[in-house]
């Protein structure tokens, strides 16, 4: 607030209205209103008035601009140049949440016969968690099963007839009366012809049971034929009969088989007696065909392909013919097809039993428990969670960044993570995901960056937690505060204090504070030493009609002997090349020594912003502010560097 010495001299400074007007009208123009008479009198009033008017608008600009700046507590703070390592950080926030969730919904319908586990309990992948009763579906799974092996006997039984589509020869011999071909229809059991076989005959003599006791199988047998009047013909017994025949004369009498390969001459229906080791057959026998049998088609059929052609010799299980039956196969066909679909129909039962035991599909902690054993679910329409399992092992969250940040944010780098509910606890995470897609609002855009925390502790799902990366750092750089930066028509500039001047208001970085107090006269243009970046315009002084002195144009300030305006006076304003910035400090490239000495402007004001009017011939503004003239709107606080981070700005 002014004092009172101030309110005194602003008094004596009011001019009265005489001189006001004396001021505006030029000399010698009163006298020559007065003489000429022929003005009439309302205009004159009107031009006064309207003098009058813009010499008050003038004056109480002059007064309120110089009050709003004897109200401002300016403070000037120095600092030293110094050498260390300066890190980039971008910062953000996000909710806990858990590397995987999983809700554990119902497939099936039915009662919970069983849920081993409770909210809380650690359950591995694969647990039980809960059982249903399966009853009906087993049976049903029963039912297949037999519709199955019902339909696997039907399909033996076509297989079956169709292995009799082929006839092979049931015994060696020659064919006779055969006559089928491709084409025909046969009935099941159909005769095809006939089988003989004359290179092997069977002899057939009967013995009296006395003789029997002497005659063996595979004995040598002497046979002897009238018609041909020898006995050079030998066979062998290859049968002996238990069945006794009565012979002619009443004696009881037993057959007894010799085989007897045929030399070309015998043929079925000769006669033979035999003399087995000396004992003569009292009766004679007959030769026959050792294999005669008729040929015949097993199923009926259309004759596809024949083999053979009658009088052949064939052997025995050589093919005959195949055929073939349309009907069958149809039968056939549409039997594999239900086969098929039961078969799909079983797994499909089978698999869905599964669905009656459900397990864990993650190693996880129970968080949510919502059905127990007894509970009865899948009635409502509504999908129902019987439980909830959460991975905690590792947790992550998502914070926003700034499009202008994100090209600066690389999946592997480390974050700094931090939690209001864990004050206590610092904890470490890895930026594991970079969305490609942002968000927009306001103008601004912003992309999804997740974070992982391996080691997460006390961390709970649903904590806020505040995040930190380090986007870029340097070692052993020249580095000042940020507030000693300021930009001036697109120049990075510092003031930098001479060698040897005492510094005035506060210190930075270690530099002693000298005592400088702002002075309270009228029309000072020094800045009161503490916090926050001047805002006043450069110039000529409060009394030569500018309102501002900018600390940045030293020698025209216009302050009545105060120390610290004039050391401000003497400081060098130098252009600097700036390189990265942290929160606090930013890097010098070039412009700066280390431990040079350097002002940090701070301001703070009784009102929030205040509006000076300027002329169209005002200086360049102070820092932060534009140059030229015009209006500008001057706010505490923060640097005067326009960013979307950091103090307000000059506007």
């Amino acid at each position: 607030m002014p004092n009172v010495a101030d309110e005194e001299e602003n008094d004596k400074e009011k001019p009265s209205a005489r001189k006001l007007l004396s001021a505006v009208v030029p000399p010698g123009l009163s006298t020559r209103l007065k003489r000429k008479t022929k003005w009439k009198k309302p205009v004159t009033i009107t031009l006064i008035i309207l003098v009058i008017a813009v010499v008050s608008l003038g004056t109480w600009n002059w007064f309120a601009a110089r009050n709003a700046l004897r109200t401002a507590s300016a403070t000037q703070q120095t600092s030293m140049v110094t050498r260390g390592d300066i890190a980039v950080t971008i910062t953000g926030s996000g909710v806990m949440e858990p590397m995987a969730k999983y809700d554990i919904v119902p497939m099936v319908k039915g009662s919970i016969l069983s849920a081993p586990f409770e909210e809380g309990d650690v359950v591995n992948k694969d647990d039980l968690l809960y059982s249903f009763d399966d009853e009906d579906l087993r049976l049903s799974i029963d039912k297949a099963v037999n519709s199955i092996k019902k339909a696997e006997i039907s399909n033996r039984s076509n297989y079956n007839a169709m292995k009799d589509w082929t006839v092979y020869a049931p015994a060696s011999g020659r064919l006779s009366g055969f006559s089928a071909k491709a084409g025909d229809e046969l009935s099941a059991n159909a005769k095809l012809g006939e089988l003989s076989n004359d290179e092997t005959l069977l002899v057939t003599i009967p013995f009296s049971e006395s003789q029997l006791k002497y005659i063996y199988v595979g004995q040598s047998a002497q046979l002897t034929s009238a018609d041909f009047m020898t006995s050079d013909i030998y066979g062998t017994v290859s049968n002996i009969s238990n069945a006794p025949v009565r012979s002619s004369d009443g004696s009881v009498l037993y057959n007894v088989e010799i085989t007897l390969e045929n030399p070309g001459a015998i043929s079925a229906g000769m006669t033979f007696t035999a003399n087995i080791d000396g004992q003569l057959s009292p009766a004679s026998g007959t030769a026959a065909l050792s294999e005669n049998q008729t040929l015949s088609a097993k199923t009926a059929g259309t004759v596809k392909s024949v083999f053979v052609k009658d009088g052949d010799w064939v052997e025995k299980g050589q093919k005959i013919l195949e055929l073939t039956n349309d009907s069958v196969l149809n039968t056939i066909e549409k039997s594999n097809l239900d086969y098929s679909d039961l078969q799909i129909s079983l797994a499909s039962q089978q698999k869905q039993l599964e669905d009656y035991q459900i397990k864990s599909p993650i190693t996880g902690t129970v968080i949510k428990k919502d059905a127990k054993a007894g509970d009865t679910v899948g009635n409502s329409t509504t999908s129902t969670v019987l439980a909830t399992i959460a991975d905690m092992s590792k947790m992550k969250f998502t914070m926003d960044v700034d499009e202008l940040d994100i090209a600066k944010i690389k999946i592997g780098q480390p974050v700094k993570v931090t939690a209001d509910a864990l004050p206590e606890v610092d904890l470490s995470g890895i930026i594991t995901q970079v969305l490609q897609e942002g968000t927009s609002q306001n103008g601004v855009t912003t992309y999804p960056v997740e974070v992982t925390i391996d080691a997460p502790g006390d961390l709970k799902i649903g904590m806020n937690v505040n995040a930190s990366v380090v986007a870029e750092s340097k070692t052993g750089v020249l580095k000042v505060p940020i507030e000693a930066v300021q930009k001036i028509n697109g120049k990075s500039v510092v003031l930098v204090q001479p060698s040897g001047t005492a510094s005035g208001g506060g210190s930075r970085s270690g530099t002693p504070p000298t005592s400088a107090s702002p002075s309270n006269t009228p029309g000072s243009g020094n800045a009161a030493s503490g916090g926050g970046a001047s805002r006043r315009p450069s110039g000529a002084s409060a009394r030569s009609g500018n309102p501002m002195t900018s600390l940045l144009s030293p020698g025209a300030s216009g302050s009545r002997n105060s120390s610290s305006a004039g050391t401000l006076a003497a400081a060098e304003r130098r252009e600097v090349v700036v390189g990265i910035s942290s929160e606090d400090e930013t890097e010098i490239i070039s412009g700066l020594n280390e431990g040079e000495v350097i002002y940090v402007s701070t301001a703070s004001s009784t009102s929030t912003s205040t509006n000076i009017m300027m002329g169209p011939g005002g200086g360049m503004g102070g820092m932060g502010a534009p140059a030229g003239g015009g209006t500008m709107r001057y706010s505490t606080g923060g640097s005067g560097s326009a960013g979307r981070s950091g103090g307000t700005s000059g506007r």
